[in-house]
């Protein structure tokens, strides 16, 4: 009988202290809405409001299983009512894994508990908690290396070595001196000191631009996260506010036919961008070359600009200028191009001038000119003779030159004949004189 009552009295007292911690732990909370397709197993989402405040919602995960991958941080199903109002995430020791893009989504989400200590992470990603989000869990957790790889605030939960907690837990495992521990029994945080510890990776310091933001150097504390300097003292204030702008002005370069012009810009000397005379910011300052104008291209010349006087474009071999000179054959005369071409052919206009004068015996010569250059000679006939004089001649004719040079060659041959003879015969007469006078 005794041991039957000490049986009952056992069991009495766990089911107070289970009471007893829910009641604690969820307290005035009242649930809003529940969703149980978040996982592969047996996993239920419970979302409850504290004391009716609906912008201060707290979101338990309990059961077991694992909460599944979401392709986006909005496909999780507390992401379209929810976002923004939910400001802690519990999740109980049978949750085994939590998916990518889980928590991701939820602005305002101050804290997350962890009480697995072995729960799994995906790998090489960090978009399951908000950068800004506090993550609880035991110092020798999962969690907690999450915590160091991606960067988060992490503070261990039940460590009061120094002293017990208002529900009369006492951790056996010393508390780090910065970090404020707390108690995932009583939900109450305890031990809150400024000590910091660094964790020796110095963040590099980035300076900041004309427009960007920039931050000092630092590492983080090794426990809650916190920047600090060399000297390990926290950091209030990380980022540095961007600088303005240094400007120059530059006026404006005007455009010519080959070389392009700029508008007035300021220019800032840090970080090169350039702004119009108001001070907005412009991409293009360039203003295009006028390029040139005017003029005719032939097939041996350029066109020749009308503003600078400069040759340009191509040459044109449609187009000549007939100014090399004139060409000409016995058939007549064109006007040349310096490229060979000519234009149509013209008949010659001729002037004569006579260079011998005919004769009765001779004919003359006259020489043909025109204006082009060319030059002929054409044969003058000879004069007529009188009628009393060309009577001797062969029916008219009058004798051609070759009779003339016949006729003189004969008498001159005659009269040389008749001359030679004479001579003989006085030198034969002489000679028979002389000797007569010897005899």
């Amino acid at each position: 009988m005794l041991d039957a009552l000490r049986v009952a009295l056992i069991v009495f007292l766990c089911f107070f202290t289970i009471f007893s911690v829910n009641s604690v732990a969820v307290g005035e909370e009242s649930v809003i809405e529940q969703w149980d397709d978040i996982s592969t197993g047996g996993l239920v989402a419970t979302l409850y409001s504290t004391e009716g405040n609906i912008n201060n919602l707290h979101l338990v995960i309990s059961g077991e299983g694992e909460v599944i991958d979401f392709d986006l941080p909005e496909d999780t199903p507390w992401h379209d009512n929810y976002s923004q109002l939910i400001t802690r995430v519990t999740l109980n020791a049978g949750v085994s894994y939590v998916g990518q893009n889980s928590f991701y989504s939820l602005e305002n989400l101050e804290a997350i508990y962890v009480e697995n200590f072995k729960m799994t992470f995906p790998s090489s990603t960090d978009n399951i908690i908000p950068e800004r989000t506090v993550i609880f869990g035991h110092i020798s957790s999962t969690a907690k290396m999450y915590a160091e790889e991606y960067a988060r605030i992490f503070k261990p939960t039940c460590r009061f070595l120094y002293e017990p907690c208002e529900c009369g837990y006492i951790c056996n495992e010393p508390l780090p001196l910065c970090t404020p521990g707390y108690c995932s029994v009583c939900k109450t945080t305890h031990s809150d000191t400024s000590v910091h510890v660094s964790n020796g990776v110095t963040v590099e310091a980035i300076p900041p631009g004309c427009e960007s933001a920039g931050r000092v150097a630092h590492t983080n504390c090794i426990h809650c996260g916190i920047p600090l300097d060399a000297s390990e003292n926290p950091i209030e204030k990380v980022e540095l506010p961007p600088l303005s702008h240094s400007l120059v002005w530059t006026k404006e370069i005007l455009s010519s036919c080959e070389a392009s012009g700029a508008v007035g810009h300021f220019t800032c000397v840090a970080c090169g961008k350039i702004f119009d005379e108001e001070r907005n910011e412009i991409s293009e300052i360039e203003i295009e070359s006028m390029g040139h104008t005017g003029g005719s291209a032939t097939c041996t010349q350029r066109a020749r600009c009308d503003v600078c006087e400069k040759e340009y474009g191509e040459l044109d071999p449609s187009s000549h200028g007939y100014s090399a000179g004139i060409v000409y054959d016995e058939n007549g005369h064109a006007s040349a191009c310096a490229c060979g071409a000519h234009t149509e052919f013209l008949p010659h206009t001729y002037t004569e001038k006579v260079i011998k004068a005919p004769t009765e015996l001779f004919v003359g010569q006259k020489q043909k000119s025109c204006v082009c250059g060319y030059k002929m000679i054409e044969e003058i006939p000879r004069l007529e003779m009188p009628e009393n004089e060309s009577d001797s001649l062969d029916e008219g004719e009058p004798p051609s030159i070759l009779v003339v040079i016949f006729l003189s060659a004969l008498g001159v041959t005659l009269a040389a004949v008749t001359t030679f003879l004479l001579v003989r015969i006085a030198l034969t007469h002489k000679s028979d004189e002389k000797g007569e006078n010897d005899v």
